[in-house]
């Protein structure tokens, strides 16, 4: 019983984990339909942004505990000042309060801390930064085609590992933490978006094996799954905008 609450724990982190990539991939993908936005501009604004955060918790680990206690104390005085001036009933209410925001605060530190890796917390969101490097080289050297390889970021990674996660990891691919169901889930997944969006079959077929093949055996897949793909884009001229 003890084992399968372990296992049902892991899996909603790793779901918890890959909404959170997904939802960081949809604001990379903004500006192939805000065509107001310059795409190298954006990438290197996010990359930019995204590797002085990353250096900041390098350099300063106990700076978002420092941030949480200020904010804390800020509120806790906030609040303070208002019981010490409303009415007794009012004053009770708003302990209440107090006591639902510190509830709030320690779930979503419990939740964050849940679904950093070991890594993470040692050497900072290296995944996040990666992504975003991956998608501004994938910017500059193929222009619109970058489009398939952040849509293979969102889809692919996704896909194998939650499925991986999900399945026990009982048909491991050889020497690769993927799984061949992980890995089939996320080929056909990434197959149907693109022959949605009007690639050719075969095409399709090949960009997702593509993308399934650097999911599973990338030392970095956030690095290099928007590079490969989008090359391989640009090779078979994939359709652009």
């Amino acid at each position: 019983m003890g084992k399968k609450l372990r296992i049902d724990e892991i899996a909603r982190t790793e779901l918890e984990r890959k909404i959170l990539h997904i939802s960081l991939s949809l604001l990379l993908i903004l500006p192939y339909f805000w065509t107001e936005l310059n795409a190298p501009i954006y990438f290197a604004i996010i990359a930019l942004l995204a590797n002085y955060f990353n250096a900041l918790l390098l350099k300063k680990p106990l700076l978002p505990q420092e941030i949480k206690r200020n904010f804390t104390n800020m509120r806790r005085n906030i609040i303070f000042a208002f019981i010490q001036r409303a009415p007794q009933p009012l004053a009770k209410n708003l302990e209440t309060i107090d006591l639902l925001f510190e509830k709030i605060e320690k779930g979503i530190e419990e939740e964050i801390s849940k679904i950093e890796r070991n890594y993470e917390k040692i050497g900072g969101y290296i995944g996040i930064t990666h992504g975003v490097l991956g998608v501004l080289v994938s910017e500059v050297l193929f222009s619109k085609y970058t489009f398939y390889g952040i849509l293979a970021l969102m889809i692919v990674d996704p896909a194998s590992s939650v499925i991986s996660v999900f399945t026990k990891f009982k048909h491991r691919l050889p020497r690769s933490w993927s799984t061949l169901e992980g890995s089939i889930t996320a080929f056909l997944t990434f197959f149907l978006v693109l022959y949605t969006l009007g690639v050719p079959a075969s095409q399709a077929i090949l960009i997702s094996l593509i993308g399934v093949i650097t999911e599973a055996y990338a030392i970095e897949d956030n690095l290099l799954i928007p590079v490969i793909v989008s090359l391989s884009a640009y090779i078979l001229l994939l359709p652009t905008s």
